[in-house]
Formats: C-alpha cells, structure tokens, sequence
C-alpha cells in the first residue's frame, strides 16, 4: 500500500493515487476513502459497489466516516432505507387483554399480553401491591426459587423463616434469601466455601478421587469431635489453635485415599499435624486414644 499522496496542480491539495480518474479527497495512505477501504479489504479496484445504490457509487463517499453529506448520496440512502426498511407490514394476530379482558391486536411477533399501556401499567401495579402470604422454610431448591420470587415485591415484606446452616438457630428474614443468621455465621461460611476449594484443589493435585465435601457439614456430622484423640473440638476456633477443628483422611490421599465424605473424619489441628500422611494403622500404640 502507498503511503504518498498526489498533489492536484491546479488547487496544490492532495487527491488520491488514482487520480485524474478518481476525483474523491484524500483520506489516508495515499489514497481516498473508497479505495483505501478497498485494497484493506483485498477488493479489487474494478469489483461492482453494491452496498449502497447505484447513484451513492457513482458519487463516492468524500472523505466523512459516515458517508458522503451531499445531496445525491442522501437521496439515494433514504431510498436505500425506504426499501429495506420501510417494506410490508407484518401480519397481526389477535388477543385478548389479560388485564381488562378486551379484544385487542398486535404484531404476531411481539406476544402482547395487554391492549394497552395503561392496562400494562395497572397489571403490574396491582401484581406488586398485592400482599404475600408467608412461605415456610423447608430447604428444597423449589421453596428457595419461590422465596427469591416473592421476596421482589414493593407491597408487603415477606417473612421466611429458615435455620442458619453454621448454629442451626432458627430466625426470620424479610429482604432477601439467606442462609445465615448473622454476619458471624455468614463470614465462617464464605470461610467454609474457601476451605473446600483448597481441599479439593490438594485432591486434584495427587490424582485422588474427588467428591463434594463440606467441612461444615463433616463437623456436624462427628458432633466437633476430634476421631483421634476423642476431644471436643472447638467450633468457632481457627488453625493454628491445638483445638481448630479440621477434615483429615483416614485413608491419606497420598496413598490412593478418595476425597469423599466417607474417607473424611473430624480431627484436632493438633492431632491431624502429628499424623501427617499416616495411615491410622500406621500410628504407635498409645500415642491416641482412638474413638469407638
């Protein structure tokens, strides 16, 4: 691509490399608008216009991003634009107002449900005025799908009463759907989320089988206690306390154990650090006192 221009003898101006036979301003690389896009686009010079009608080609586009602002090419865009968009209406279908119940019609693709805005204005006025009944807290997916929905609404708040998943305290909530009972309990399971991922993450990085664990519910399943030693762990303590509670494998994952909650037990930060990678078989005699 040419990067010098030709200057016109006449005005002194540059003009494209085409010149005398294209007349269009100078644009960049030495050439107009129509034949830089052209030979970017790897178009031969010669090749038929057909984007635009007949008339916009013939006149070109002088220089402007947007096109030519003369009054020939705007004549021939707005033809351009009668014809392709201004063409056939499409076919309408008929329906009944789902507010006010009268016949109305409307473009078969836009689905109306309403013969006007006013009644729109007036369904959705009175779907979230309307007051909504109280929905107990049950734990499925489909009761936390209905809680999310009704729990949208400007009229009257709506109470779901749930558990806290971390103390299994019972509370009631009115904005939205949670959980938790607190921002304590909120903040230890982000926490909980956290210490999955790692284990998961330690799993896959020694080829292990790996399943969904939670550490919450490990530790609630073993009640705190600590599989080794046969202590209580403490359940609002963070390693590196003796009494941390954490997850440890029975069998070890780097001697083929699964990352399973079968192969998961309840242990003391204390004791899971003196038995590493050992199997429990492994361990001396009398240095745990292993529980039932």
């Amino acid at each position: 691509m040419k990067t010098t221009a030709r200057l016109n003898p006449v005005s002194g101006e540059r003009v494209c490399h085409e010149w005398p036979t294209c007349e269009r301003k100078y644009y960049a690389k030495g050439y107009c608008f129509f034949h830089y896009q052209r030979i970017k686009n790897g178009v031969p010079f010669d090749a038929p216009y057909n984007v635009r009608p007949n008339r916009a080609a013939e006149h070109g586009l002088q220089g402007y991003r947007r096109g030519c602002r003369c009054p020939v090419c705007g004549e021939a865009k707005s033809a351009h634009n009668r014809k392709h968009w201004h063409g056939p209406r499409p076919r309408v279908v008929e329906f009944d107002c789902q507010f006010c119940g009268k016949r109305g019609i409307a473009d078969k693709r836009t689905r109306a449900m309403f013969c006007s805005r006013a009644c729109s204005a007036r369904a959705a006025a009175w779907q979230m005025a309307g007051p909504r009944p109280l929905v107990k807290w049950v734990g499925d997916p489909l009761a936390e799908k209905r809680a999310k929905l009704n729990t949208h609404s400007r009229g009257d708040k709506v109470l779901i009463a749930g558990y806290c998943v971390i103390c299994d305290g019972s509370f009631i909530y009115a904005s939205r759907w949670r959980r938790t009972c607190s921002d304590e309990c909120a903040e230890r399971l982000e926490e909980n989320g956290r210490r999955a991922a790692r284990a998961r993450r330690r799993a896959r990085l020694r080829d292990a089988f790996v399943s969904s664990v939670s550490p919450i519910e490990i530790f609630k399943r073993d009640h705190y206690w600590c599989y080794l030693c046969n202590r209580r762990t403490s359940d609002d303590a963070k390693v590196p306390d003796p009494l941390a509670p954490t997850i440890d494998h029975v069998i070890p994952l780097a001697k083929g154990g699964a990352h399973e909650p079968g192969n998961c037990r309840t242990a003391c930060f204390e004791c899971n650090v003196r038995k590493g990678d050992r199997d429990v078989n492994e361990m001396p005699t009398g240095e745990y006192q292993l529980a039932g």
